[in-house]
């Protein structure tokens, strides 16, 4: 239930902002899926609410543990694969493509004084 309240709350809220601020309707429709990969602060709070449940409540802070650890591990393993959905729905990943550097474009020559500093590293 974590992963879907919190993949319906980050796509609502960032459709919701697109749509305040007038974004392009590509912006609306798919930057919620490219913001589903971020799940560090759940873990953070996750360690804090475990660190105090140790002492008073311990089994409490082994099942909360355990449930948010796996729950982050199945997001981000869906939400990775989803913020590239995103972003190929988008038209964005086309568009890195293209803007790569054109063929034959050669890079400059290293100057010798950085080949000799990193010989001699």
């Amino acid at each position: 239930m974590d992963i879907v309240a919190r993949a319906i709350g980050k796509y609502s809220g960032a459709y919701v902002g697109a749509a305040v601020t007038h974004a392009p309707e590509t912006v609306k429709k798919y930057l919620g899926f490219t913001l589903l990969p971020h799940s560090g602060v759940s873990l953070v709070f996750t360690g804090i609410a475990v660190s105090i449940l140790e002492g008073p409540a311990p089994e409490c802070a082994s099942i909360i543990q355990g449930t948010i650890a796996a729950a982050a591990v199945i997001n981000e393993i869906i939400a990775v694969y989803m913020a590239k959905k995103g972003f190929e729905w988008a038209g964005e990943l086309n568009k890195a493509a293209a803007c790569a550097a054109p063929k034959g474009l050669e890079l400059a020559e290293e100057p010798n004084e950085m080949k000799e500093s990193r010989k001699s590293a």
